[in-house]
C-alpha cells in the first residue's frame, strides 16, 4: 500500500459526516456519571491539511525507484541485507547537529 493510499484511508476513516453519531466507550462518561452530548458537525465542518499532507496526496513527492525498493525488500526477507552501523550513527549525529543548529537560529 502506498503512502498516498494510506493517507487517503486515514482521511476517510477520520471524516465526520453531518448527521453521523459518535459513541462513547463504557467507562468514559463525564465526571458527573452522565455522558456528555457531542455537538453534531455542521455542513461547514472541514479538515485543514498541512502542506506536507497536501504534497503527499498530490503524488508529486520524491520519485521512488521501485526496482531498488524490491531489491532491498528481498535482501531483508532473505537475510542478506547488511546495515553499516557506522554510517547510520554518522547520519543520525549529523541530523541531530542540523536540528540543533536550526533551533539556535530561531
Amino acid at each position: 500500500m502506498s503512502k498516498i493510499d494510506l493517507i487517503q484511508q486515514i482521511i476517510q476513516a477520520s471524516t465526520i459526516r453531518p448527521g453521523s453519531r459518535t459513541t462513547r466507550k463504557p467507562g468514559t462518561e463525564a465526571a458527573s456519571g452522565q455522558s456528555r452530548q457531542q455537538p453534531s458537525p455542521s455542513e461547514s465542518s472541514q479538515v485543514n491539511l498541512s502542506a506536507t499532507a497536501r504534497q503527499l496526496l498530490s503524488g508529486n513527492g520524491a520519485p521512488v525507484d521501485s526496482q531498488r525498493v524490491d531489491a532491498v525488500s528481498k535482501a531483508i526477507a532473505n537475510g542478506s541485507y547488511k546495515v553499516d552501523s557506522g554510517t547510520v550513527a554518522r547520519d543520525i549525529a549529523a541530523s541531530v547537529r542540523t536540528g540543533l543548529a536550526r533551533g539556535r537560529k530561531s
